[in-house]
């Protein structure tokens, strides 16, 4: 180790300058990189949000020997407009008990002016009775999507009326959902951290030198 209390000859003043400003660079490239992740990490854990509304009208029925076994079974379908998706078709199924509510539903709402484009989820809610109209509220879960929805998630809600006799039913939609992170913003950032990894590794790799006495002349 170099010892603070020696005075260094010329030869040594010159390798000890010549490291430190080695040393000065790194931190310059480190700090620049990180002025470029740091925003861009924060726009990650920030995922953009969607604010979505709309409205979906259909028809459902009721299945006693569908998929909730004991309990009647509704499946429904739809059609609708959702901001953000566009017209859609609207494919759902849920369980109902004595007591008017509902839940294990699930939702599939296809876009069909993009029809790679999707949101799909679960679903949950309560009805009461209206003189022959079930007035009905539900929470849907978006658990993803597909195309441009690919990786999102949030909430809607949602209320409407169910006409027992005929089935037809029509709901209003309000929510949002958080959008993914771009797979490019990851790499580049994935690639800025590796990049100063780097860059410390090349500076731990060539270290201030001990520096020794030389015979002056």
């Amino acid at each position: 180790m170099l010892n603070p209390n020696r005075v260094l000859n010329r030869g040594e003043g010159r390798r000890f300058m010549s490291e430190l400003g080695r040393v000065r660079n790194c931190l310059s490239q480190c700090l620049t990189l990180l002025f470029v992740i740091v925003p861009l990490s924060e726009s990650i854990g920030r995922a953009a949000t969607i604010n979505l509304f709309g409205a979906v009208s259909g028809t459902a029925a009721v299945d006693l020997a569908g998929r909730c076994a004991s309990f009647p079974t509704v499946n429904a379908t739809g059609t609708g407009f959702l901001s953000g998706l566009g017209n859609f078709v609207d494919t759902q199924s849920h369980c109902t008990n004595a007591s008017l509510s509902f839940n294990q539903g699930v939702f599939n709402l296809t876009s069909t002016d993009t029809p790679g484009d999707s949101l799909f989820g679960t679903y949950g809610g309560t009805a009461t009775l209206k003189g022959g109209l079930l007035g009905f509220t539900a929470t849907l879960v978006v658990s993803g999507g597909t195309g441009a929805f690919t990786g999102d998630s949030g909430t809607l809600l949602s209320s409407g009326t169910l006409d027992e006799t005929t089935g037809a039913f029509n709901a209003q939609f309000t929510g949002s959902v958080n959008t993914a992170p771009e797979p490019s913003v990851i790499f580049l950032v994935c690639t800025g951290i590796a990049a100063v990894g780097l860059i410390r590794r090349r500076a731990e790799a060539q270290p201030v030198g001990d520096a020794r006495a030389t015979p002056r002349n």
